[in-house]
């Protein structure tokens, strides 16, 4: 329990032994995917083109989700309740009729904390394998959930250019100003599109080739689950769990895999306005590939918002499929790029079949202290 304590407070500590409120690379407890957005940001600032160096401009203050309409957006698909209109639309286009059809009793658990990852609405927002049915009987394959990811991010951006290109009827004195609320509002649905984005890059949400990193499994959050593999037969897909000493099929745990910053380091901090904080050095291998991801998907997406921002026509079909183009076939990698090896890809998933839960209980979770020391976070 001291560990807890130590890494996200007694609040968060309730969340992770509770089995069922924990969230990859943590936003608003811990800032986590503010700080992979703030560094593809600044990554933005070496850009050539000056559109691209100021469209999204700077964080105002420190890190926290308000600095941000972006940040803002990062955590809101892990705290809808923060926001609660903004979060009812991510949930509608998440959902689509389906959310005005759920009881309202279920909405409401919704918003109440921390979305749940055992929860079959909103594991697609968090790249984890989206189970079937109240039951949890099954889970999709990990073809279909990634598919299910990658439309969300999608959808989330089609929303964030029609805020930016809402019609609306403002006074000539505030102009200027209604124009920074629809820009506002269309970068927290880019906000959230990149938080799911990001989490693919989490070692307990996604099992991802070590050398091209390339997706090769959608973990299930706590569940472990047999299916059929069209290459190779029977298979058992990774699994999301707590603590490193469960066992995890291949996947990772929450409390280590889920952390952004690699353990013990000091020499990657950097001086700035006279404290010492953590340098883009500081990050894993992996979520420093998701940083570089983000701010090339940001680069993307700055002439479709500028074109929104300024009420130009939108070809939304034609916007739709650069954007499935985009998340089939970018790579940072020109050689993969060229093989249409898509980072964010799942055409090369083999796993087509749903996967039949077969661990009914997961294991029990007691309060434990486990001897590794805390990163300090600036």
């Amino acid at each position: 329990m001291k560990f807890c304590q130590q890494l996200i407070g007694s609040v968060g500590c309730i969340f992770l032994l509770g089995g069922s409120r924990a969230e990859a690379f943590m936003t608003h407890l811990i800032p986590g995917h503010e700080y992979l957005t703030l560094f593809a940001l600044e990554q933005l600032q070496n850009n050539d083109d000056p559109l691209i160096r100021h469209f999204y401009g700077t964080p105002l203050g420190n890190i926290d989700y308000l600095a941000h309409p972006l940040f803002e957006g990062n955590t809101l698909v892990d705290f809808p309740g923060l926001n609660r209109a903004f979060g009812e639309q991510l949930l509608q286009i998440l959902l689509g009729e389906a959310w005005d059809q759920l009881p309202r009793v279920e909405q409401e658990a919704i918003f109440l904390g921390m979305v749940r990852h055992d929860d079959n609405y909103t594991q697609v927002m968090n790249f984890t394998r989206n189970y079937l049915g109240i039951g949890k009987e099954e889970a999709v394959s990990a073809h279909t959930s990634c598919t299910l990811s990658q439309n969300f991010i999608k959808e989330a951006v089609l929303e964030a250019v029609r805020a930016m290109a809402a019609e609306s009827s403002p006074l000539p004195e505030s102009m200027i100003s209604e124009r920074r609320q629809r820009k506002q509002t269309g970068l927290k649905f880019v906000g959230a599109a990149l938080h799911t984005l990001q989490d693919s890059f989490s070692k307990a949400h996604t099992k991802r080739h070590s050398e091209t990193w390339l997706i090769e499994d959608v973990c299930s959050y706590r569940l472990a689950y047999l299916g059929r593999n069209l290459e190779t037969g029977l298979t058992v897909g990774c699994v999301h769990t707590h603590f490193p000493f469960e066992k995890d099929f291949g996947g990772g745990s929450l409390v280590v895999d889920d952390q952004i910053w690699n353990r013990g380091q000091a020499d990657c901090e950097i001086h700035e306005n006279g404290r010492l904080v953590k340098s883009f050095a500081c990050l894993k291998d992996e979520t420093q590939m998701a940083v570089v991801v983000t701010r090339d998907f940001l680069v993307f997406l700055v002439p479709i918002l500028n074109e929104a921002l300024w009420q130009r026509p939108i070809d939304y079909d034609n916007l739709e499929t650069a954007l499935t183009n985009f998340l089939r076939t970018y790579h940072p990698d020109p050689a993969l790029m060229a093989a249409g090896q898509g980072i964010m890809g799942c055409d090369r998933l083999a796993d087509f079949s749903p996967h039949t839960h077969f661990d009914p209980r997961p294991p029990e979770v007691q309060p434990v202290t486990i001897d590794v020391e805390p990163v300090p976070f600036p």
